[in-house]
């Protein structure tokens, strides 16, 4: 990536969170493990300004969509955090729980450490 005088395009973080369900991570872990990488992309649109999209890295030719600019194409697996989000119809017993009134289910967020086979 270039980078002149040490400014960072927009979107661009050390360490990009990704929160997903479980299929959504390990199709991530795929693309990093058979070296596709994953394309970061940011919207410019101003209703949706800085929200990240992710993408197979060898598909960073084509946008994902007219208001996203590419950021970079990680190949290294630790620049991601991985966030399990996790959902339930019913109020579950343990605590950390968050309730959506407007979508009527519970939710929250826990650290993934899924299957890697990657370094």
């Amino acid at each position: 990536m270039n980078i002149r005088n040490n400014k960072k395009p927009l979107g661009w973080e050390e360490v990009y969170e990704l929160v997903s369900s479980v299929k959504g991570l390990q199709e991530i872990e795929n693309w990093l493990n058979a070296k596709r990488g994953v394309a970061v992309w940011v919207s410019q649109d101003l209703s949706s300004a800085g929200r990240l999209m992710f993408t197979p890295g060898d598909a960073a030719d084509s946008k994902p969509h007219w208001s996203m600019a590419l950021v970079e194409v990680v190949y290294e697996p630790k620049r991601f955090k991985y966030i399990l989000q996790q959902e339930a119809f019913s109020k579950p017993k343990e605590k950390g729980w968050t309730y959506d009134r407007r979508h009527g289910f519970w939710w929250k967020e826990a650290p993934w450490d899924g299957v890697r086979t990657s370094p």
